[in-house]
């Protein structure tokens, strides 16, 4: 809910993908993807205000995530130290040449999602 209650929580069919929630009060909810570290989805989250007559869930619509793919993490440390510097600049490179830039996070870390 927008107040952050968790009113249900469901796992996705392992060959397809497919989830079903069911809501049994109307209302306004948010509906969020949490994949697995490094697993790029959109939109993260989906906000719904279930009538009963109108809206998706009512209609018969599918609610749907699009995978975008893997991301890459990682970190820049500095030698001696259990941590890394922040602002610097990171490059991902793929075989065509084109760039990709990121800049490192407090404690060097950095990521790239989706690839």
């Amino acid at each position: 809910t927008r107040e952050g209650i968790l009113k249900e929580r469901t796992e996705c069919a392992p060959t397809n993908g497919y989830y079903f929630l069911p809501l049994y009060e109307k209302g306004e909810y948010i509906l969020k993807v949490h994949p697995p570290a490094g697993w790029s989805f959109e939109p993260s989250k989906v906000e719904l205000l279930i009538d009963g007559e109108t809206d998706q869930c009512s209609t018969g619509e599918d609610i749907n995530f699009v995978f975008n793919g893997f991301g890459i993490t990682g970190k820049v440390i500095t030698a001696g130290q259990k941590q890394g510097p922040s602002g610097i600049n990171v490059e991902l490179v793929n075989e065509n040449g084109d760039v990709r830039h990121t800049v490192t996070s407090v404690g060097g870390d950095f990521h790239f999602t989706p690839v």
